[in-house]
């Protein structure tokens, strides 16, 4: 079984070796990209994969070399360019990858070379802006998080958006942090912190230098707002009646730690190993919600909003996220006991897992996958019935008019219109989050543009085998199951 983390592994041992072996455009496109995507379910999914996929460009036809179409619109989602691996990117390299995703309209792109860009453009924006750049190193976490962001059975396009959307605030803050007024405010915070007043700074700065600085265009994860919030060390020492420091032998998956605070962190994250599709509301609830003084995690952006002496009793410098790509941070203030309830918490939940996953394993066995064809021409999904419908009928009565259509259809299908005008759609539907027609319009016999519906299932698609029949359709059906 391929992993993410085995995926992305293999992907960077084949650059290597393409890199060696200087390996061409063509030849790196046709070998390693198409088995990667295929690795990443995308083989599964052929319909919306679109290899060299010809667009114009400023009156000049171009060639996008990969676009991965969203599975419900199947609008253009991502552009990606690949280039061979020993490449060395130019100005024009960028250009042409902003080019296709302004002209498809696809909100986010992949620049794929000598390293990884990823690239996000905003409705508001006129340009789209670098989100982040990833090197091909083994069990890079960046690396691995792109490609479960890839990964076609979980392919989420909130999950882009919120990605993006929170690297672009984390570089916003970068910024800040690095300038002489978010130095000064350091300043300002270990003043504080000390509990002495601002009279004192000057002799802190004769004192003490602090330097923040950007590694680069790429913000690893791992040093993620620890510019934001400094976390000062001290001495062993007791605070609230929680001894964070003190000295035990815990151990949790092989691994040993001596601190009650260090082995909570652990706890958190092997949860998280272990269930990363947990949102972060789910990782809360499976341990204890609070101390006597405050909760035992908070989101990034509630931290941010407490005061700097309750932000020191969190791992700042060790942020989480969960499968949505929320922020969060776990306190650092605890003691052998309730380190304990922490565990116990841990193995409870792993026992209703297991006991879960033994209940799943026979409700697979029974899983049926049913797949539609209509006079021999197989629909891509059942969603798409109804764009196939309206299609059909329109190209066989080339004079009828969408009422005519719409007479064979329900009129709404989960509370939305089965057939809305162009224009219906671009004032109420279009910008959905979760998207419910078709973006491709259809004409009837008056030149009018309208769009269809998705929303069909197994059961609406039932309920129109007797018209079928009158129109003289032939529906067959075909179980798919796979036995697991």
């Amino acid at each position: 079984m391929n992993t993410i983390i085995n995926v992305w592994n293999n992907f960077c041992k084949s650059i290597k070796i393409g890199q060696k072996n200087n390996q061409k455009e063509i030849s790196f496109e046709k070998s390693t990209m198409t088995e990667i995507l295929s690795l990443l379910g995308w083989s599964r999914f052929k319909e919306n994969v679109i290899e060299q996929k010809r667009m114009e460009v400023s009156n000049t036809e171009v060639i996008a070399d990969f676009v991965l179409l969203d599975p419900i619109s199947k609008r253009d989602e991502i552009i990606i360019e690949l280039k061979r691996p020993n490449h060395v990117q130019t100005k024009g390299d960028v250009s042409q990858l902003w080019s296709y995703m302004k002209q498809s309209f696809a909100p986010y792109g992949l620049y794929i070379g000598e390293k990884i860009q990823i690239y996000y453009k905003k409705l508001d924006r006129n340009d789209p802006s670098l989100i982040n750049t990833i090197e091909y190193s083994e069990n890079n976490r960046e690396g691995a998080f792109l490609f479960s962001l890839l990964n076609a059975d979980t392919f989420n396009e909130d999950k882009w958006k919120n990605y993006c959307e929170d690297s672009l605030k984390l570089m916003k803050s970068v910024e800040y942090w690095t300038s002489d007024k978010g130095k000064a405010e350091l300043f300002q915070f270990i003043l504080e912190r000390a509990g002495l007043s601002p009279d004192f700074t000057d002799r802190l700065r004769s004192i003490l230098s602090i330097s923040v600085q950007k590694n680069g265009p790429s913000y690893k994860k791992e040093n993620i707002e620890q510019s934001d919030v400094v976390q000062e060390e001290t001495e062993d020492r007791t605070m609230n009646g929680f001894d964070s420091k003190s000295k035990h032998d815990y151990v949790i998956d092989g691994q040993h730690y001596h601190t009650a605070k260090d082995y909570a962190l652990a706890i958190v994250k092997s949860l998280i190993k272990d269930e990363p599709q947990l949102k972060y509301e789910q990782i809360k609830q499976t341990f204890p919600k609070s101390f006597s003084w405050g909760p035992v995690f908070l989101t990034w952006n509630e931290l941010i909003a407490k005061k700097k002496s309750v932000r020191s009793r969190y791992f700042t410098d060790v942020p989480l996220r969960d499968s949505n790509g929320v922020n969060f941070v776990v306190s650092n203030q605890w003691t052998h006991e309730y380190v304990g309830e922490m565990r116990k918490a841990l193995d409870k939940r792993k026992e209703v897992q297991k006991k879960e996953a033994n209940t799943n394993v026979k409700a697979k066995a029974a899983r049926r996958k049913i797949s539609y064809s209509i006079d021999g021409e197989r629909l891509t999904t059942a969603a798409s019935f109804g764009y196939y419908f309206v299609s059909r009928y329109l190209k066989e009565h080339p004079q009828a008019k969408i009422s005519e259509v719409q007479s064979y259809l329900p009129l709404y299908l989960w509370g939305f219109k089965t057939i809305v005008t162009k224009e219906e759609w671009e004032k109420e539907y279009k910008d959905l989050s979760h998207k419910r027609y078709y973006n491709t319009p259809i004409s009837d016999s008056d030149g009018n543009e309208y769009i269809v519906s998705n929303q069909w299932d197994k059961n609406s698609i039932a309920n129109m085998i007797k018209i079928l029949s009158q129109l003289g359709w032939k529906l067959e059906t075909k179980d798919d199951s796979k036995v697991f």
